[in-house]
């Protein structure tokens, strides 16, 4: 595999793209015993798994629509539309732009910031799902 890696002076160099760039996902052991993790619905899950294969390091700047995430995760739009605002509710992501897609003035997707990444560099991550807790009245 080669990605094209384009210079200052708008020619390209063709780099080996290395295993450890390739897209990936790491879940960690430890998520199982959070109540935020657990409160995920499977379509959740599998958003924030899409999400995190587009996180790069130091990049945390994911753009997904609510049709790309309903592609990717198999599942209808509106499924898809619920299961980011249940990342948001449970402190997995927070909105860093809200896009419009649809009508006369749709220009451009979300996009999203990963709460266990810093958002930008120098500014420590929040990691606002390990503080969520459900609501005890409901």
């Amino acid at each position: 595999m080669h990605c094209s890696c384009f210079l200052g002076n708008g020619s390209s160099l063709a780099a080996p793209l290395r295993t450890r760039d390739a897209s990936h996902a790491r879940i960690y052991g430890h998520w199982e015993h959070l109540p935020a993790w657990n409160a995920l619905s499977v379509y959740g899950r599998a958003i924030l798994t899409i999400m995190l294969m587009d996180y790069r390091t130091g990049q945390n700047f994911i753009i997904l629509s609510d049709a790309q995430a309903a592609r990717r995760a198999n599942c209808a739009r509106a499924t898809a539309a619920r299961a980011i605002e249940e990342l948001q509710e449970l402190g997995w992501i927070k909105v860093a732009r809200v896009g419009k897609m649809r009508g006369r003035k749709a220009t451009r997707a979300s996009a999203y910031y990963l709460t266990m990444y810093p958002e930008e560099i120098g500014i420590p991550a929040t990691h606002d799902y390990k503080k969520w807790r459900p609501n005890p009245t409901a």
